[in-house]
């Protein structure tokens, strides 16, 4: 990415309507509950334990969804009311989770062995935050966004573009931080721009390396709601649900028997298989979407589709690094990795590792 357009993106949280609208309404909301717990202690007790539970997850969903859109180079959708719900996805709250978590570590690290330790621990977690994120926005899985390898990965395939992400978290924690001739109003404005700004231009630099389509199945694969009539994605979601159930009591293999019997059935059998993985992806073990893509894997080497076969075997191995074909396939595994020139996965495949 280039310095023109990292200051591009930079202007992306006033350039974007449903930006615009989200980080307005969330430092509305800020005010006022600053206002309210000033006037009413216990109101304001009330209000902050609502922003806790619904609101502060749904802005970091929100912002997950942002770094997404623009990794993938969509355009950005306004927040739905699903991401403010209690119950909704939890993954896009780890980034959260860590920031708070490095907070206390340092300050801990701070009054116990002064500061020194704490910047050490700071810096280090500034370098890695954006490749934790972006590794997030790509896999939805929490535990490869904490995996230093996929953060590794993700640094070394983003080049220097990495840095402009590490510079604006930067900029943001130094915002953060009680300087004088600042207000607090002030900092909260610039703060709220910055965090969006940050989340877009993780995205951006991910856009510029084609990381999504390296890691995952690219989306052309699955035909669009346009070419798909609402019987068959009726269908499909029964069958998904109805296999979720035999999952979830640990009838792993009734429910890929159930999956495989009505994948016979389906008018577009090709694209879904790549639909019902993309869909078992997001249960929240991912189990039973690696032993689907295990067999989803030899029906793709046995049909010479080697493409597809190498980016299935990184998008799975991106959820777990252990994933490998059924011992039956592992020879045209290898072979087919090697093929695509990737010498690291063949090898992988080969030793295990």
């Amino acid at each position: 990415m280039s310095p023109a357009e990292f200051l591009r993106e930079l202007t992306l949280p006033a350039r974007s309507l449903p930006v615009v609208f989200t980080l307005v309404a969330f430092l509305l909301l800020l005010a006022s509950l600053t206002l309210i717990s000033s006037l009413s202690p216990v109101a304001g007790l009330g209000l902050a334990l609502v922003f806790a539970l619904f609101l502060l997850p749904g802005l970091m969903r929100f912002l997950m969804q942002v770094t997404e859109d623009r990794a993938r180079g969509r355009s950005i959708e306004p927040p739905t009311a699903e991401q403010f719900m209690l119950l909704s996805s939890i993954w896009p709250l780890l980034p959260f989770a860590l920031g708070v978590g490095a907070a206390v570590v340092c300050a801990y690290l701070r009054q116990r062995f002064g500061e020194a330790p704490a910047a050490a621990v700071a810096i280090l977690f500034a370098f890695a935050l954006p490749g934790s994120v972006g590794v997030l926005a790509i896999t939805h899985s929490a535990v490869q966004s904490i995996n230093p390898l996929a953060i590794a990965r993700y640094i070394s395939a983003t080049g220097l573009s990495y840095l402009y992400a590490v510079f604006t978290l930067t900029a943001l924690a130094l915002l953060c931080m009680p300087l004088s001739g600042v207000g607090t109003s002030t900092r909260a404005i610039l703060g709220g721009y910055l965090l969006f700004a940050l989340f877009a231009v993780i995205g951006r630099i991910a856009l510029d390396d084609d990381l999504v389509n390296e890691v995952d199945i690219p989306e052309p694969e699955t035909p669009g709601e346009a070419q798909q009539t609402a019987s068959i994605l009726a269908e499909r979601t029964g069958v998904l649900n109805h296999a979720y159930g035999l999952a979830s009591r640990g009838n792993r293999d009734g429910a890929l028997r159930f999956v495989t019997q009505e994948l016979g059935a389906d008018p577009q059998a090709d694209e879904a298989w790549v639909w019902f993985f993309a869909q078992m992806l997001r249960w929240e073990n991912p189990a039973t979407a690696l032993y689907f893509a295990q067999h989803y894997l030899a029906r793709l080497l046995a049909a010479g589709e080697t493409v597809k076969a190498v980016k299935l075997m990184l998008r799975c191995r991106m959820e777990n690094d252990a994933f490998r074909p059924f011992t039956d396939d592992l020879p045209a595994a290898i072979e087919a990795a090697r093929l695509c020139a990737n010498d690291e996965l063949a090898q992988a495949l080969e030793t295990g590792l």
